[in-house]
């Protein structure tokens, strides 16, 4: 369910997914105004429809050469009615599916945790006030942002933080939606003509279980 729907696999019959944990407008556009290549083209499969959609906005009319709905292993992502991207970091190029299994996803490892979210965990720990006891805060997020191919930091924020976390975490696990309502961070949280507020940070209660509920009482 997390591939990308309706490519042209550069391995012919190699089936698609449906294209869940599509990455939104507003993070492409953070990640583009950051200077973020290497997890940016990473993290997000392009449409043509979603390229363009990009360059309405006048600060992104003009993209790197490299943003593309044929992605590094040949694939091409074509236009699809869901969504303008999918996520790259649930995409498993068909070059390299299980030899003979064409279904998507074979041979896919899914993330749980990784070593740089363990960094930005202490970083941000640390940038709130924590005994620093296994270095700074700015010395775990350089370690990221270098394997990410970005210049070091002299010093770091929280919010700077949050904001590497973001960069680095982006379709993964819905760690930025916890982080924003863990911090009352209902403005980033807003976007798209959606308006997010604290009263929607846990899902209702489905009414048949409160049906039940309230038959044995």
């Amino acid at each position: 369910m997390f591939g990308p729907p309706g490519w042209t696999p550069s391995v012919t019959r190699s089936h698609d997914g449906w294209g869940f944990y599509e990455p939104s407008l507003k993070y492409i556009k953070f990640m583009l105004s950051r200077g973020e290549k290497k997890r940016l083209q990473s993290s997000v499969l392009f449409t043509n429809r979603g390229i363009n959609k990009i360059k309405e906005d006048p600060a992104f009319a003009t993209l790197p050469t490299w943003v593309s709905n044929t992605t590094i292993e040949g694939d091409v992502i074509n236009d699809y009615t869901r969504a303008m991207f999918a996520s790259g970091k649930h995409y498993l190029p068909s070059n390299q599916l299980t030899a003979g299994r064409k279904d998507y996803g074979s041979n896919k490892n899914f993330i749980i945790v990784r070593y740089a979210e363990i960094l930005l965990m202490y970083a941000e720990a640390v940038a709130r006030g924590a005994n620093p006891t296994a270095g700074s805060a700015v010395n775990a997020v350089n370690i990221v942002r270098n394997r990410a191919g970005l210049s070091a930091l002299a010093s770091v924020t929280a919010d700077q933080v949050m904001d590497e976390k973001y960069a680095e975490l982006g379709m993964e696990w819905g760690i930025r939606y916890y982080d924003m309502v863990r911090l009352g961070n209902t403005a980033a949280l807003s976007y798209d003509g959606r308006t997010f507020t604290m009263d929607k940070q846990f899902l209702p209660y489905p009414l048949a279980q409160i049906d039940k509920i309230n038959s044995i009482k």
